[in-house]
């Protein structure tokens, strides 16, 4: 079955509730016009997993989650003064929460303040987010173990179709306990509100979802062709007819499970795809442009928080770098307690080299088509291009004494 979405807006299906709604309200037409038709008539018959807006929530069923506190004295914060613009967006985001039934009116002694954050896909502060600070501070941690990335990438290294599925704000489809909901309120200029499901902000929220996912993808045995980072599930396959069943297996699962996906942060059916930091293509894993661009326009820091995100940014391709360490310990110097920030020609030249590194060995990554592997490391001099490689190894970086070398 194909289905246009474009050329008949008027398509029509029935959801779970039997309440009939138009296709357009869910994926967009011209997102649609590019899929093919497999994919298309996949969409067709799973539309109801998918969500219609930012309200439209499925709910896992699962045992409500439990906030466990090391205090029993109530954390309570006054609400933050906002400007005009913001207070205005804060109250309608609010009242349409409590139209969904995501809040809701609270008379708890907990309390903790309000504040807008940037949403990429918005392009502007529209993240409503609780500072949790407070509350964080007296929480038990939550030790489930966060996906190791170099892991997902092993898996994905000899898949040649992927998928990535985002779920439709993943945290609020996680119930809390009745009795722990009123340690998660909030207060506005409006009054006070609580939570009904897991919030962004607090601590063991990205725990809770990850171990969440990780349970329902194991107990449906999808590890074969299908793994998670938090709510973003990827789906790999050898084949475009392997794919297409896989999809549809994931589809089912979302059914069964009572989730919901954004349409619109997901691809479908693609040889290549972003995520991670990494470009990944036939076997070929390399750092993604954009990244490493961000990296090369990054200015000398001027204080310690500014090179704090410098070292962020360059220790995520940390396994590009030959003797890291060593480059980076007149960095790590600045970074000492007590210690007086002077920004160095050493410093400098520190940066700078890392910056080459990083960007100098995904050129060449690119160019050989080099296959990740972490196991086989192979010590070159970036600036030879013509240097040869074997498929198993991965780019790294010698600087060589004799300087006059080139």
């Amino acid at each position: 079955m194909s289905l246009h979405i474009q050329e008949n807006t008027d398509n029509k299906v029935d959801n779970q509730d039997g309440v009939v709604i138009t296709l357009k309200e869910i994926f967009h037409p011209l997102i649609v016009k590019q899929l093919c038709p497999p994919i298309l008539s996949l969409l067709s018959e799973y539309s109801h997993v998918f969500s219609k807006n930012k309200y439209d929530l499925g709910k896992i069923r699962i045992e409500s989650t439990r906030i466990n506190l090391t205090s029993d004295s109530p954390v309570s914060q006054r609400a933050y003064r906002t400007s005009a613009a913001e207070e205005v967006e804060i109250n309608k985001q609010v009242k349409n929460l409590l139209a969904a039934g995501l809040i809701k009116e609270s008379n708890s002694c907990y309390s903790s303040p309000v504040t807008l954050v940037y949403k990429r896909d918005e392009m502007k502060k529209t993240r409503l987010c609780i500072d949790y600070r407070k509350l964080n501070a007296i929480c038990k941690t939550d030790t489930e173990p966060l996906p190791l990335i170099d892991t997902l990438l092993d898996k994905l290294t000899h898949a040649k179709i992927f998928s990535t599925l985002d779920f439709a704000s993943g945290y609020w489809h996680i119930s809390l306990h009745e009795n722990d909901k009123e340690k998660l309120a909030f207060v506005t200029s409006e009054g006070l509100c609580e939570f009904q499901d897991l919030p962004i902000g607090f601590r063991n929220s990205p725990a809770i979802l990850n171990r969440t996912i990780r349970r329902i993808l194991n107990k449906h045995k999808c590890s074969t062709f299908a793994c998670h980072y938090f709510d973003d599930i990827v789906i790999f396959s050898n084949s475009l007819e392997k794919h297409y069943a896989h999809l549809e297996e994931i589809f089912k699962i979302c059914e069964e499970e009572n989730t919901k996906l954004k349409f619109s942060k997901c691809v479908f059916a693609k040889d290549k795809i972003n995520i991670l930091g990494y470009e990944i293509k036939e076997g070929c894993i390399i750092p993604e442009n954009h990244n490493i661009e961000s990296i090369q326009k990054l200015q000398p820091p001027k204080n310690v928080k500014q090179l704090q995100g410098f070292l962020c940014s360059v220790n995520f391709y940390n396994k590009l770098i030959d003797s890291y360490a060593k480059i980076r310990k007149p960095l790590n110097q600045l970074l000492k307690k007590d210690k007086q920030w002077h920004w160095t020609a050493e410093c400098q030249k520190a940066s700078e080299l890392l910056k080459q590194i990083v960007e100098e060995a995904r050129k060449l990554a690119k160019k050989n088509a080099i296959k990740y592997h972490d196991k086989h490391k192979i010590k070159y001099d970036a600036r030879f291009i013509d240097s040869p490689f074997k498929a198993g190894d991965i780019v790294m970086y010698e600087e060589f004494n004799d300087l006059n070398r080139r």
